[in-house]
């Protein structure tokens, strides 16, 4: 599961930033990927949303009484979403509330208990995809 693209409901003219991620290091910095491949499948002029990402192939589950391998998203993002949810569960437990809206909080600290990928790609279905980098980089298409 990998984000990092920009959305078309966020548009700003500029790169600016929400006040939770005034605290990163830096501007974001961008770096050409050649022609444009991707030409009209994401908004250039549009708000980057974090990166988050997670396994994506090999998960192994237990159906019908056998072990599978399954792969893609369908295995990453429940897992991912499992993750916060443990997370939910343990705040209430302490009577505490629950993350919400979770932008702020990776920003603020959640980013910490997470592994910054700097080599790969989240390329699938025939296409070369993003290659990752440092955090704050993204890639100019």
């Amino acid at each position: 599961m990998s984000c990092g693209c920009s959305l078309p409901i966020f548009k700003l003219t500029t790169l600016e930033s929400p006040e939770w991620q005034a605290k990163c290091s830096g501007p974001l910095t961008f770096r050409y990927l050649g022609p444009n491949k991707y030409k009209g499948f994401y908004n250039r002029t549009g708000r980057a949303y974090p990166d988050v990402s997670a396994q994506g192939s090999r998960y192994a589950i237990a159906w019908r009484q056998t072990f599978l391998s399954v792969d893609g998203t369908s295995a990453s993002a429940p897992t991912f979403a499992s993750i916060i949810a443990l997370l939910n569960d343990y705040s209430i437990s302490l009577g505490g509330p629950t993350l919400g809206y979770l932008n702020p909080w990776l920003y603020a600290s959640g980013y910490s208990g997470l592994n910054d990928i700097t080599f790969g790609s989240s390329g699938g279905c025939n296409t070369s995809g993003f290659k990752a980098t440092k955090a704050g980089i993204r890639e100019q298409i």
